[in-house]
């Protein structure tokens, strides 16, 4: 999938369909009649196909999803987007449930934070998670790029038998394990 909120831009479905000439032959005749009018097939990749998305913002977030929760997802990022004054590119598989959203356009810190907050509060409903991969160091300062994670107790037991000293990559994972 490659979509953005810059409504403009479009959207594009790919699906790779492999296997013998007449299995494939058969699935992209079903998927074109499921995908309606305006759906073409090609033998060739998009240009875009294993890229990461890019903005001129160099902040890169990855999204997790229920793969029923897609719709949910997409309305999320609108809404985030929106209330930032960014553009997102997003470019992942729905089938696995795993995005990678580039932000696109003048971002400042406050937006970046808010982009991500607005997200993170609507992840209950498209059942996932939001991680700032990328982003430059005066916009991701004071930003908790891993959000909210389930058993960080647990992890920091588990560095503290191990790691009493904290020699080990100190504060560099969720909750500054």
């Amino acid at each position: 999938l490659d979509w953005s909120t810059d409504r403009s831009a479009g959207a594009t479905l790919s699906l790779l369909l492999e296997g013998v000439l007449p299995g494939v032959e058969q699935r992209t005749r079903q998927a074109l009649a499921l995908l309606g009018p305006g759906a073409t097939s090609s033998e060739e990749a998009p240009s875009w196909w294993g890229a990461e998305p890019r903005g001129e913002a160099g902040v890169l977030v990855k999204v997790t999803h229920e793969i029923a929760g897609l719709s949910r997802l997409l309305a999320a990022l609108d809404t985030a987007a929106s209330a930032a004054g960014v553009t997102t590119v997003l470019r992942g598989s729905p089938v696995v449930g795993t995005a990678l959203v580039a932000l696109d356009g003048p971002v400042t810190a406050d937006g970046l934070a808010a982009f991500v907050a607005d997200l993170r509060s609507a992840q209950q409903e498209f059942g996932g998670s939001v991680v700032v991969l990328e982003a430059p160091a005066a916009l991701k300062d004071g930003l908790d790029v891993w959000g909210p994670v389930g058993g960080l107790q647990l992890m920091r037991a588990v560095k503290q038998q191990f790691d009493p000293e904290r020699r080990l990559a100190p504060g560099r994972f969720v909750g500054g394990i």
